[in-house]
């Protein structure tokens, strides 16, 4: 049975993002043969895949295949039962939009999401990308002295 991304709730996303990254804390995205070979025939552009590094045919330029693993949140909404089909459709938009594009409810998971998103595509490894994600959402803030 697959699952519809507008089913999931956001918490359940980051659930499964942070046990990806607790089974491959050292895993990074942005080494993987194809992500490399995307980045050197494409200076400068900057590219996630749910599904895998997106690899034109030579062939027929209008036909791809995806080839390697997808990213921490595309690998995350698979274990939760999101199809391939439903990943090719949101493939390329970011995190926070797949999550608030989906009315899930506005909280803080989908920007934390997409800071995680991120930073693994910057090159960090799973487990340095949710820390930043951490970083960015869940720590609090410094209390004033005198109050």
């Amino acid at each position: 049975m697959t699952t519809k991304i507008e089913d999931l709730r956001a918490a359940q996303v980051v659930e499964a993002v942070r046990k990806l990254a607790e089974e491959r804390p050292d895993f990074v995205y942005a080494d993987q043969p194809e992500r490399v070979a995307f980045r050197e025939a494409h200076p400068g552009m900057k590219e996630c895949s749910y599904l895998g590094a997106y690899v034109p045919s030579e062939i027929d330029p209008t036909f791809a295949s995806y080839e390697g693993e997808g990213c921490i949140v595309g690998q995350a909404l698979a274990r939760l039962g999101v199809s391939r089909d439903d990943l090719v459709e949101v493939e390329g938009e970011s995190a926070k939009y797949v999550m608030v594009g989906n009315s899930m409810p506005l909280t803080y998971e989908p920007g934390w999401l997409s800071v995680v998103q991120s930073e693994q595509d910057e090159g960090r490894s799973w487990a340095e990308a949710v820390a930043r994600g951490d970083e960015a959402y869940l720590s609090k803030p410094p209390a004033l002295e005198g109050n």
